[in-house]
C-alpha cells in the first residue's frame, strides 16, 4: 500500500536534506541522525530501482511495514502472555482474543495519516519507530526467558536489547527515553 502511494522524487519537509546527507554521507543538521545516513547509504548502494531519492523513500517504507508488522507481534505477545495459553513445549499460543486486536491494532498504525505521511517520504521517524518496534518485542521476548529461566537466551536479548538501544539512540535522540527502562531491567 505504501508503494502506491511513494513518492517518486524528493517529498516534503527534511526529505532533501536527508537524501543528499545519506548519498554524501554528510550531516543533515543537528543531531545529524548518523546510522540514518549510514543505512540510507548502503541501501542506495545495493538497492538498483529507480532515483536516489526514490531508494530512500522505499527505505521509509520497509521502515515503515516492518513496524507495523512487528505491532501486530507485539500485541499478540502481550495477548498470549495476558491469558497463557501454552502448547506441549511451553510456549504461549495466540488465539482469537488477542488475533484480532493485533491485526486491528497494526492496521490502525499503517493507515494513520501522520504515519503515513512520513512512510512515503524519505524521513527518520520511520526508522525510529521501527527501532522502538523492535526494542519492545525484544523486552517483552526477555521478559519471557526471564520468567521461565532461560539463562542463555536471557542474555543473548539483554544484549540485543542493548545494541538495538544504543542504535536508536543514533537515529534520533528521544529514542534514549527507553534507556532508563532497560538499565531497570537489567539491575
Amino acid at each position: 500500500m505504501y508503494l502506491h502511494t511513494l513518492t517518486p522524487t524528493i517529498g516534503f519537509h527534511d526529505s532533501g536534506d536527508m537524501v543528499t546527507a545519506a548519498y554524501v554521507l554528510g550531516i543533515p543538521h543537528p543531531t545529524g541522525y548518523p546510522f540514518y545516513c549510514l543505512l540510507g547509504k548502503l541501501w542506495m548502494t545495493i538497492l538498483p530501482v529507480g532515483n536516489i531519492a526514490y531508494r530512500m523513500n522505499l527505505s521509509s517504507a520497509l521502515c515503515a511495514s516492518i513496524s507495523c508488522m512487528m505491532v501486530y507481534f507485539i500485541i499478540l505477545k502481550v495477548g498470549s502472555m495476558k491469558w497463557e495459553v501454552r502448547s506441549e513445549e511451553n510456549k504461549p499460543i495466540p488465539y482469537l482474543s488477542s488475533l484480532i486486536p493485533a491485526i486491528v491494532g497494526a492496521l490502525m498504525l499503517a493507515f494513520a495519516t501522520t504515519f503515513w505521511e512520513q512512510a512515503v517520504i524519505a524521513e527518520k521517524y520511520t526508522l525510529n519507530a521501527l527501532f522502538a518496534t523492535l526494542l519492545i518485542f525484544i523486552l517483552l521476548k526477555w521478559q519471557e526467558a526471564m520468567s521461565t529461566e532461560h539463562g542463555a537466551e536471557s542474555k543473548k536479548l539483554q544484549a540485543q536489547s542493548s545494541r538495538l538501544n544504543a542504535y536508536s539512540t543514533s537515529s534520533l535522540s528521544p529514542s534514549v527515553y527507553p534507556s532508563p527502562i532497560t538499565c531497570k531491567l537489567y539491575f
